[in-house]
């Protein structure tokens, strides 16, 4: 008898501490279910999204918490979140809650992270948004299920450096007999959702008297979201463009663009996806030695990240 009531009472120790909270058991702030899409270490992440209180009873107040964090290497700007999926019967007055903390409204925006600091080791700047929602009190017996979703929104930059080795006119009539590529390399690149990668390629080709060259920029969306030309994009109820930016290509004199078109134009790119663009660079003037020269891509756009975790209401139970 006495090892059956032991046995009893570590079941129900082990079923408390797991997190049950059906006996209104309440054992502090739990991240409940957080799903996919919280970021990569490549921009302003989802380090938590919380709730003490992941079953209500109608009428009852629950309080939502994200805590947010730039683990990119540029100034995080006009930042501001919502929370989505809980509808207007959550709303004692009928109308949109919005977070408590002012900087965090999408009607200001003025949420601002500086990365971490490499020479300080200074970590990348944090903040806390909160809401307060109420139950709906009018739910039929039984157990309601909700699934919210936090929405973290930011202004974001990329810069990417890349080298092109150009050479004496002798060793390119080299180059363009053999089918040569010239040697590029990457030089620098911010930590950033968007990736870009500039590559050379072959061959290099005289074409009305000019040189000119193919190059590859690779895009990649690295950062576990949704990229817009414009945070004002982003918006749900913005005039909202998702998956596109647009990209700026800065060339070193001696080069020029030929048919990069996409340059200056927006360019799609969703989440988790990589996009390569091919166009020709035109080798201008004459080159007497061996010659870096550095061309820069650069784009500032806008981009949101989501996480979501599972409620219920309990009515009458």
């Amino acid at each position: 008898m006495k090892y059956t009531a032991l046995l009893i009472f570590i079941v129900m120790v082990a079923t408390l501490l797991s997190g049950c909270t059906d006996y209104g058991y309440n054992f502090g702030p739990i991240q409940w279910n957080i799903d996919l899409f919280k970021g990569s270490g490549n921009g302003v992440d989802i380090v938590s999204f919380t709730t003490e209180t992941p079953t209500l009873s109608p009428g009852e107040e629950g309080t939502f918490e994200v805590k947010i964090k730039n683990t990119g290497s540029v100034k995080a700007t006009n930042g501001f979140v919502e929370l989505l999926g809980l509808d207007y019967t959550w709303s004692s007055s009928g109308e949109e809650i919005l977070p408590n903390e002012e900087k965090c409204r999408h009607t200001v925006r003025q949420i601002t992270l500086l990365p971490k600091d490499e020479n300080t080791g200074a970590q990348g700047g944090e903040f806390v948004c909160t809401w307060n929602y109420m139950a709906p009190d009018t739910l039929p017996i039984g157990e309601s299920t909700y699934e919210p979703t936090v929405r973290v929104f930011y202004t974001y930059e990329t810069t990417s450096v890349g080298s092109v080795t150009l050479v004496p006119k002798e060793e390119l009539t080299n180059f363009m007999e053999k089918g040569g590529t010239l040697k590029s390399d990457v030089v620098s690149q911010t930590k950033s959702p968007i990736k870009m990668t500039l590559k050379t390629r072959g061959p290099v080709k005289l074409v009305g008297g000019k040189s000119e060259f193919p190059i590859e920029i690779t895009i990649e969306n690295v950062g576990g979201g949704t990229v817009c030309p414009d945070v004002g994009k982003c918006k749900r109820d913005g005039g909202n463009i998702w998956d596109q930016l647009i990209i700026d290509m800065e060339l070193p004199d001696g080069l020029e663009n030929k048919d990069c078109d996409f340059v200056g134009k927006a360019t799609q790119i969703s989440m988790g996806k990589s996009q390569i663009l091919k166009c020709n660079l035109e080798i201008t003037g004459s080159v007497n030695s061996v010659t870096q020269k550095y061309i820069r891509l650069h784009s500032i756009y806008g981009y949101f990240n989501d996480a979501k975790m599972t409620i219920r209401v309990k009515a009458g139970v």
